[in-house]
């Protein structure tokens, strides 16, 4: 091999190891995603940085609006303005937003746009207010910026003068700014500069996504809005088996994870004794962002007792390799049941198998409702952070009132953390079938004063947390720590005995739990007798 040749096969060879893939948070749960393209010189590939940054005017300088909540200006006595986190809207008012700017930080030349998001307080007001920036309405429309440049502007609502009196006494307390970013086509290759005008980042509809044959090859992040669907008469579903994996069935020595010459992936064992697996497709996944909301579900318990119709689900049909968040500007009203998988019998012989993403998370989230789920657990964690579950009861089964229900999770890890409740009865994160499952429940607050029409006098129900697996269900580590409590008979309940292990080598700790007035730290279910097993370590 000559020297030349040797110089090309290390340039090919430096050019495959120097591509890179890069996320930038810009705002709150907000991520801007591209598929990076290159400058090349004889030796060397320098891939392109795409950084986003918005920042808020205070009066004086320009600072870091990230993970802040913006509250709207008000004119004070003396004609000064500032910011207040209790507005008074009425029927002709506008309000404004602190000045804000968007700047590119990067060497790749963006376009970006703009929404309301994070709404806190009666997202139905927001039914009233038309938006503007700048004095032009809010929309999805894209603004250009170029490397190094930033983009003033300011965000007014204004109540419709034909507002009735439905937003009478409703609040909208603060509200955050999501800017969405993806690469401009501007740069160009030896062609022109329409290479990557569709990097990475899609924007769909329900039904245009639906719509999808298969999720473009190019697209890594979708930001997804449902709209305001209702479970009142049918199941919901997000995707499509074509878009989706499907599984086929393989026979022989193989082994999970290889690699198939078609590129197929083993995945799983599907009968040991024959030496029968399951073979995914293999698909790219995304990380798919919800917004919208879902409404008008039938209320039932865990079981679905009743007459029927049943309780009808949000279900996503997309890739295995995928991760779902629910945005901020995601809401559950009333009854909630979701299926992160499918069940797959397209060319198993009549057998079925069902499909597992990787991960679910609710990101500041808002619940007007309950989630009580028996089943459809098929990813390896959910988590929740930052949800609000305002108070509600199950209009069916008043005892199956509980913020969050969860039966025959499987092996996967739940987290709820940060969130706030306002309940009457506990959250129950795992029972019946749970191995090994991890359960963290972390720097939440817990308002236990929820009435219940369902109440038993000696049979206080209002505690934070049921601990609840029975059979032969098996927990892993666990970790309760930093919760606040108020109004309630105690942090945590339990059968007794309990009815569940600890996985082996797993430890229960509870820990910095801020208990109120009369509130104990383990009882009995449904009962003030104090309680905790003996694995359980509590400082």
């Amino acid at each position: 091999m000559n020297n030349n040749q040797k110089a090309t096969k290390r340039a090919l060879l430096t050019s495959v190891m120097a591509l890179v893939m890069c996320v930038v948070m810009l705002v709150g749960t907000t991520f801007a995603w591209f598929t990076d393209t290159a400058s090349t010189a004889v030796n060397k590939i320098q891939a392109g940085n795409l950084n986003v940054a918005l920042e808020m005017w205070t009066g004086e300088k320009w600072v870091d609006a990230e993970n802040q909540t913006l509250n709207f200006l008000q004119r004070q006595s003396d004609d000064s303005v500032k910011q207040e986190a209790n507005i008074l809207w009425e029927p002709g008012c506008t309000y404004e937003l602190p000045k804000l700017r968007v700047i590119n930080k990067g060497n790749l030349a963006i376009k970006y746009t703009i929404e309301i998001t994070g709404i806190n307080g009666d997202a139905k007001l927001n039914d009233a207010i038309d938006w503007t920036i700048d004095g032009i309405t809010l929309d999805n429309t894209f603004t250009s910026l170029a490397v190094g440049a930033n983009s003033e502007f300011t965000i007014k609502g204004h109540m419709q003068e034909t507002a009735g009196n439905e937003y009478q006494g409703l609040s909208i307390n603060g509200i955050g700014i999501t800017v969405f970013a993806t690469q401009d086509a501007v740069e160009y290759d030896s062609h022109d500069n329409q290479y990557d005008k569709d990097a990475g980042t899609a924007h769909y509809t329900l039904a245009e996504f639906n719509a999808l044959t298969e999720i473009p090859e190019d697209v890594k992040v979708v930001y997804l809005n449902i709209g305001d669907v209702s479970l009142k008469d049918s199941s919901v579903t997000v995707g499509n088996k074509s878009m989706a994996d499907v599984y086929t069935s393989v026979t022989g020595d193989y082994y999970v994870g290889q690699k198939l010459d078609d590129g197929r992936v083993v995945s799983s064992v599907w009968n040991a004794d024959r030496k029968i697996y399951l073979a995914n497709t293999n698909k790219a996944g995304i990380t798919l962002y919800v917004s919208g909301s879902v409404n008008e579900n039938n209320d039932y318990g865990l079981n679905n007792n009743g007459s029927g119709p049943f309780p009808n689900s949000l279900n996503f049909v997309i890739p295995d390799a995928s991760n779902i968040v629910f945005t901020e500007d995601f809401r559950v009203n009333g009854f909630f049941r979701c299926g992160f998988s499918w069940n797959d019998n397209t060319n198993l012989g009549g057998g079925v198998a069902g499909h597992k993403i990787q991960s679910v998370l609710f990101d500041h989230s808002t619940f007007n409702g309950i989630w009580i789920q028996n089943g459809g657990f098929n990813t390896n964690s959910v988590t929740l952070d930052g949800c609000t579950f305002n108070a509600y009861e199950n209009k069916k089964f008043a005892n199956d009132s509980n913020p969050l229900w969860f039966c025959n999770t499987g092996s996967c890890d739940i987290t709820v953390k940060n969130c706030s409740f306002t309940a009457s009865r506990p959250i129950k994160l795992a029972e019946q079938s749970a191995y090994g499952t991890e359960l963290t429940v972390i720097n939440n607050t817990f308002d236990m004063s929820g009435a219940n029409s369902a109440n038993t006098e000696g049979e206080p129900k209002n505690d934070a947390i049921m601990l609840c697996v029975i059979g032969n269900g098996t927990l892993g580590n666990v970790v309760i720590s930093g919760n606040k409590i108020e109004n309630g008979n105690a942090l945590m309940a339990f059968y007794n005995p309990v009815g569940f292990t600890m996985a082996s080598g797993a430890t229960f700790k509870v820990s910095d739990n801020t208990l109120g007035d009369g509130v104990k730290l383990g009882v009995v279910w449904k009962s003030a007798t104090e309680f905790t097993p003996g694995f359980v370590t509590a400082n």
